[in-house]
Parts: structure tokens; C-alpha cells; sequence
């Protein structure tokens, strides 16, 4: 079974951030992918104040009973908006991917905060790729490319390392794919 860390400077990419490491035995490996947790640190620090804002003004809201329902239901909106920037902020802190590949299975799990994941058999899987560039030119997102010629994108963070995950995933895929010699 072997183990090992990957930081390549050949994708030239910001992976000094990436933390992937791959363990495999027997026609099967898993892959561990943590996101650059120092990017979300702003985004959860700004969720925070946020919501600790808008906690204080319903409050003092609250307080004064001449306050008119609108002007409880207005900040509703601002509300949703901060506990979705905090929920994501924290995703991206705390969770971690997790890609399970063997001969049958292809499994996806994050963790430990709740996120969708993926399950799929890897006969259906032809390929891995990573996603056209968008507005900031990195690529950010790593799609299954199915044999029938459909694609699925992946729900792991890989944001401006997408290059690099696809590649590593088509090599794991390949050797879990590599008939093993008969050993009569």
C-alpha cells in the first residue's frame, strides 16, 4: 500500500495551497483533497460580523414596539444572504473531499460539514477534465466525462487546481483499470 503527498510545480497553478494525498492497495485507492482553507478565513470572518450585524439590529428592532412589520421583513433577505456566506465560508474551512475508486465503485464523500457527493459505477466514466476557464482564467471545477458522451461535475473544491485534480484522478482511474496479472 502506498502513500504518498503531491505538490508538483510542473501545473502552474497555485498548488502550494493543495493538500492531495493518495493511498492505494489492491486495484482500489483513495484520494484526500483539502481546499486552501486560508481563502475561506475572510469569507467566514466577514459572514460573522454580518451576522452578529444583523442580530443586533433586529434586536434593537425588536425593542421599540412601534417598529413596523416591514421593517422586520425587509432584512430577511440580508439575512439569507449572510447565513448562506457563512455556511459556505465554513465549508470551505472545515470540509474535506474525499474520492474513493476501485474497479466497480466511484465514490465521493465531504465532510464533515453535510455537502452533496457522487456516486457512480466506474465502467460509465471515460475520462476526467477539468472545466473551461471562467472570468478569472483558472480552471474550477473537475468534470466526469461519461462514456455515453454526458459530463457531471464533480462537488469537491478545486478551484484554481482543477488541472492538476483531473490529471491525478485519470492516473488513479488508470491504474485501478490495469488488469493484474495472473498469479496461478
Amino acid at each position: 500500500m502506498g502513500i504518498r503527498s503531491l505538490t508538483p510545480a510542473s501545473f502552474g497553478e497555485r498548488l502550494e495551497t493543495l493538500t492531495w494525498s493518495e493511498s492505494s492497495g489492491r486495484r482500489c485507492a483513495v484520494c484526500i483533497l483539502s481546499p486552501a482553507r486560508a481563502s475561506a478565513v475572510p469569507i467566514v470572518l466577514g459572514g460573522v460580523v454580518w451576522d452578529a450585524y444583523l442580530v443586533t439590529a433586529y434586536a434593537t428592532m425588536l425593542c421599540h414596539m412601534h417598529v413596523p412589520p416591514i421593517y422586520l421583513l425587509l432584512p430577511l433577505v440580508q439575512v439569507g444572504a449572510a447565513l448562506t456566506m457563512t455556511w459556505l465560508g465554513l465549508v470551505r474551512l472545515l470540509n474535506v473531499s474525499r474520492i474513493a475508486i476501485d474497479p466497480d465503485h466511484f465514490v465521493v464523500e465531504n465532510g464533515p460539514l453535510p455537502l452533496e457527493g457522487a456516486r457512480m459505477t466506474t465502467r460509465e466514466i471515460a475520462r476526467f477534465a477539468a472545466e473551461e476557464p471562467g472570468e478569472r482564467g483558472a480552471f474550477s471545477w473537475v468534470r466526469v466525462v461519461m462514456r455515453s458522451g454526458a459530463t457531471q461535475r464533480l462537488p469537491i473544491d478545486a478551484r484554481g487546481r482543477a488541472e492538476f485534480v483531473a490529471a491525478r484522478l485519470n492516473a488513479v482511474l488508470a491504474g485501478v483499470r490495469a488488469p493484474t496479472a495472473y498469479r496461478g
